[in-house]
């Protein structure tokens, strides 16, 4: 007689996949592992969040709890792909900086023809912005970009045990909740006798 209850639909019927991902939590929600009882605000979390649970970040990198899932990286750029990238971006920006500037002499002149006075004074004052926009623009590209640096993987799968763990964990729960239901039910019990005892 062939087995029905092979490892393909015992993988089915669980209800939820065995892929986690990380969630941290502020320090003041931290909980205990649930490995060493130690505070922690790391979270593993299933995708469809049915279940988490708060574990230490040492135990993430312990092949034996979980292991992590590598998704294909894609290839970061080089340093002069970037350097590149912010050159082409600064050179538009003073392209369009100096195309405002020119539309504002445009705009000056027109008015100097009425008053030429206060034109004298409202160029000085726009060059100089002009200026310190192309400036600042400069000073943005030139300072140090911030990369953000991957910690590490952000995706897991526990051990076949831990995670069977998880499994009875679960389903003792929802067998709580139905024993839980079934006494709030006043037909559970039976009725109490009527007639006379003996």
């Amino acid at each position: 007689m062939p087995n029905i209850y092979t490892r393909a639909t015992c993988i089915m019927a669980s209800p939820f996949q065995n892929i986690y991902n990380i969630r941290t939590v502020a320090g003041t929600d931290s909980k205990p592992c649930s490995i060493c009882y130690k505070p922690t605000t790391v979270y593993l979390v299933t995708a469809c969040q049915k279940d988490f649970f708060p574990v230490c970040p040492g135990h993430l990198t312990d092949r034996g709890f979980a292991t992590a899932i590598v998704k294909t990286p894609t290839p970061a750029p080089s340093a002069e792909e970037l350097k590149n990238k912010q050159k082409e971006a600064l050179e538009k920006e003073i392209e369009l900086v100096k195309k405002e500037y020119e539309e504002k002499q445009k705009r000056k002149k027109e008015k100097e023809k009425s008053k030429e006075d206060k034109d004298k004074k409202d160029e000085v004052n726009q060059g100089k912005d002009a200026k310190e926009e192309a400036k600042q623009v400069v000073d943005k590209v030139d300072a140090p970009s911030e990369v953000k640096k991957e910690e590490g993987p952000k995706v897991f799968a526990l051990h076949r045990d831990f995670y069977n763990m998880r499994l009875q964990r679960l389903r003792q729960q929802q067998a709580a909740k139905r024993t839980r239901d079934l006494l709030k039910t006043p037909r559970a019990f039976p009725a109490v006798p009527k007639g006379p005892i003996g």
